[in-house]
Order: C-alpha cells, then structure tokens, then sequence
C-alpha cells in the first residue's frame, strides 16, 4: 500500500504527461473527422474525412493571419 501512496503523491512523470497530451490530440483529432464523415453525404470514408479537416484548419490558420 506504501508503494501506491509514494506514485500517487509523486505525480506522473514525464513520459505520462506525454502519452496523455497525445492521447487528447488524437481523441481530438478523431472526434473532428468522425463529424466531418457522419456530417456530410460526400464523404465516404474517414481518410477524406481527414483531408478535409486539415484543409479547414490550415484555411482557418490563414484567413486568422490574414493571407
């Protein structure tokens, strides 16, 4: 029981900090394209379902940068 208290007291170290930050990305980065595929009839599978998003999300970044 010692063993369980001195982790959980010591926090999580860096690899699982990593592991979770990418964890989210990715959850994220699925929830978007699931949408996108279930949202629209012209797509037909998760693969364009990810060309889409990106190319929202770097349109996005330009008109933000105003280019």
């Amino acid at each position: 029981m010692g063993d369980f208290k001195e982790k959980y007291l010591r926090g999580a170290g860096e690899l699982e900090l990593v592991r979770s930050g990418l964890d989210d990305t990715m959850r994220g980065a699925y929830q978007a394209m699931h949408e996108t595929w279930r949202s629209r009839n012209d797509v037909t599978d998760l693969r364009t379902a990810a060309y889409i998003v990106a190319i929202e999300r770097v349109a996005a970044s330009y008109e933000a940068k105003g280019l």
